[in-house]
């Protein structure tokens, strides 16, 4: 019930309050993510791994609340006793780092691509799976905030893989104890 009140509220905020930027390690981020993510990740039995990940500049909090959101989904749309199975990466494309979230999850038809993003779409019953609409929303209100496009990859029944890009402001990489 939380998440159907805070989702609409966050989705409004992100286009209006004022961006706090700095440094900070992509790969921290995402284990923070991660911690939060900790229960359902012990009760899927699910294998989460990630490359070496690089330093952005943008709003960290943002970015951690996007890979909640990426990593959360491929933690819920995977099939029934199937235990899922997540990659992260990072690589460079130009003026820009592309990440990826990909997934061994249920996938999405094609036709169903674009409109995933899209406030209050869903694909599938709050039965079968529950949140609020939001998600995929907030995830391309966050990562155009970064200067960047959210995409999606997706074949039915062999998981899906979520990419986006953030403008590259440097050119270091991540460690444990880079940023906070």
């Amino acid at each position: 019930m939380n998440q159907l009140l805070d989702d609409p509220v966050d989705f409004r905020r992100l286009g209006l309050e004022a961006e706090r930027k700095s440094w900070f390690g992509a790969g921290r981020r995402l284990d923070l993510a991660l911690q939060t993510l900790a229960d359902p990740i012990r009760e899927s039995g699910a294998t989460i791994t990630q490359d070496l990940l690089p330093q952005i500049y943008g709003n960290q909090i943002r970015f951690q609340r996007l890979m909640q959101n990426l990593v959360g989904n491929a933690l819920k749309y995977v099939a029934p006793g199937v235990a899922p199975r997540i990659h992260v990466s990072a690589t460079r494309e130009g003026d820009f780092w592309l990440f990826s979230v990909t997934d061994n999850g249920i996938g999405i038809e094609t036709r169903n691509h674009d409109q995933i993003f899209e406030p209050f779409k869903r694909l599938h019953g709050g039965s079968q799976h529950a949140g609020s609409g939001l998600g995929l929303a907030i995830c391309r209100k966050i990562v155009e905030g970064f200067g960047g496009a959210l995409s999606a990859r997706s074949t039915t029944g062999a998981g899906s893989t979520f990419s986006f890009t953030a403008k590259v402001h440097g050119e270091e990489y991540d460690d444990a104890g880079s940023d906070d």
